[in-house]
């Protein structure tokens, strides 16, 4: 399976769809237009297609080994990362003071795309080099940014996200590694981390580990930077024990770390440590959403391409492509409208957080800080969950030839399978996006941009797209207002309504970006009409399923579940 960047239809959605130039006139990116947006991704493009596409399966199938308590990452990886890094990559949107380029989230997020169409592995290491920088900046102290910062931008330091521990996950009180200060004020750091990606490899100098421990002094929870060299002085108090085995993300090595009396450096109080890893957490999430469409591009391509070449059946005496039966076509075009549309709702995401940070108009800085905290769960959980069901479909397209390995769907569907769960499940993504987000004030602005997209339709937006919007609005209104006081007078019956919530939002979300481009955009109009009437009439339908759910009495069989369980216990 051959990988190009859907470049054409990325810069029509940056250009036409999301606005690229409302951001650059509105925030602190006046020396970036349209033309050098282009040069950037077209040669981050070429990058993608001519040094990271052709190694992906290989890499899939080399894998990484673990021995002599070293990880060695597949062969094709270190001149991956070396292209990466001496093609400035790695900065993009990195601020110019902390040494990148300054670039919007919005560029960054596009190039993601490409990236991760040909191998989410490969955009992993990047990324936890972004967030460590990003965190670094925010939290460092002066003597930490000046030793780490330049080190982590030039790529000659990587860097890892420690927070999961065997008895913690998602809930960081149960967190047993701890800091301790030392007389000298100094912090060691014991205890044991997994599922840490790249947490030990020999493509850079050193490894800046971002580790979440529990504090003595304050039984607070702190984050620490400890870095681990590649060299004579390496941190033997910092060890891999071993590499997970599984499903997917071959090419990424999931690690086991053991912390004996390591140096950690901390990143703001020993009290700060949540504040300062969600300046990670958020960015990745927003990657996982980019990384969802990455991977869900990539299969509708191969899925398409296969359609057209596999010749089986006939129609009126002729042998003809699956692509021309109908079955297939309706399955092609559901891979095409959930890929596109999610597109969108994740340039519009990170639109909004570049707004939030560089705004000039105070007021639209608040409020695209609002709008993107609540776009933010919807497009994780979301792209991931579609990712998902595109890869699953490309298989089905495949038939018998998707399910080994030499067409290379599989591996995309391997790949996606994680999407969904770290970096917060569906379930956690569905729970902050009902307690702290519903009320935020996010919805309403959510609800509202999608009202006065509606006032704007011309007659290239489908009148079925158009019906069908203003049936979800109203359903999302409705189970909004069911929810809210629901939340407080018998919360497990509206946690147990969350994720068919999340759910029904995030198919709004893509009605409304079909509303975006199918009146905004200018590449291949008559597809993209097709497109949004297939979107009304087969998917958004899905909303009333949803509302029906959220509407349901969830309380009883919530009380009812949990009483049969105690009982038996």
């Amino acid at each position: 399976m051959s990988y190009a960047p859907p470049i054409t239809d990325i810069l029509d959605t940056l250009e036409n769809v999301t606005g690229l130039g409302d951001l650059t006139s509105r925030a602190g990116f006046a020396d970036l237009d349209a033309a050098l947006a282009r040069d950037i991704l077209q040669n981050g493009a070429d990058f993608v297609r001519e040094q990271i596409s052709p190694h992906a399966a290989a890499m899939d199938a080399e894998g990484c080994a673990f021995s002599d308590g070293r990880v060695r990452l597949p062969h094709a990886f270190a001149n991956i990362w070396k292209g990466y890094v001496d093609g400035g990559w790695l900065g993009l949107a990195v601020p110019q003071a902390d040494g990148g380029h300054g670039l919007p989230q919005l560029i960054q997020t596009a190039f993601t795309e490409m990236v991760c169409g040909a191998s989410v592995p490969v955009s992993m290491l990047p990324l936890l080099v972004r967030g460590a920088a990003a965190v670094l900046a925010a939290y460092g102290d002066e003597k930490a940014k000046a030793e780490y910062l330049p080190k982590l931008i030039e790529g000659r330091w990587a860097a890892t996200i420690s927070i999961t521990e065997p008895g913690a996950g998602s809930d960081v009180a149960l967190l047993k590694t701890r800091a301790r200060r030392q007389d000298d004020g100094s912090w060691r750091l014991n205890g044991t981390k997994m599922f840490i990606s790249f947490g030990d490899h020999q493509l850079a100098e050193g490894i800046l580990q971002m580790t979440l421990a529990r504090t003595d002094a304050t039984s607070g929870i702190g984050l620490f930077a400890v870095p681990v060299f590649n060299d004579a002085r390496r941190n033997s108090t910092v060890t891999a024990q071993r590499i997970e085995h599984k499903l997917g993300l071959m090419a990424s090595p999931t690690c086991v770390m053991q912390y004996d009396d390591a140096i950690g450096l901390p990143m703001g109080g020993p009290q700060d440590g949540l504040k300062a890893i969600f300046t990670m957490i958020n960015m990745m999430r927003l990657e996982v959403a980019a990384q969802g469409i990455g991977i869900a591009g990539a299969a509708t391509q191969a899925a398409r391409s296969y359609a057209e070449l596999r010749q089986q059946g006939s129609r009126n005496g002729t042998t003809v492509s699956i692509a021309q039966h109908p079955d297939v076509i309706r399955t092609l075009l559901t891979m095409q409208t959930l890929t596109d549309a999610s597109r969108v709702l994740v340039y519009e995401t990170a639109k909004e957080l570049d707004l939030a940070q560089s705004g000039h108009d105070p007021a639209e800085r608040e409020r695209a800080a609002r709008l993107a905290a609540f776009l933010l769960p919807v497009a994780k959980a979301g792209c991931a969950e579609t990712a998902v069901e595109v890869t699953d479909l490309a298989i089905q397209i495949h038939g018998g030839h998707g399910y080994i390995r030499d067409t290379g769907v599989e591996r995309l569907y391997r790949d996606a399978r994680i999407l969904p769960i770290y970096e917060g499940t569906t379930g956690i993504q569905a729970i902050d996006l009902l307690l702290r987000k519903l009320n935020g004030g996010g919805f309403d602005d959510f609800m509202q941009r999608i009202e006065a997209e509606l006032t704007q339709v011309n007659d290239k937006v489908p009148a079925t797209l158009v019906a069908e919007m203003r049936k979800a609005l109203a359903s999302g209104r409705e189970c909004a207002e069911h929810l809210r006081p629901l939340i407080k007078s018998e919360r497990d019956a509206a946690l147990a309504a969350a994720t068919p919530f999340l759910r029904l939002v995030y198919k709004l979300a893509l009605g409304w970006a079909w509303l975006l481009m199918s009146r905004a955009c200018k590449t291949s109009p008559e597809e993209r009409h097709l497109c949004a009437s297939f979107y009304a009439g087969q998917i958004l339908p899905q909303v009333d399923l949803f509302r029906r759910q959220i509407l349901a009495n969830t309380a009883e069989w919530v009380r009812a579940e949990t009483s049969t369980r105690s009982t038996a216990a």
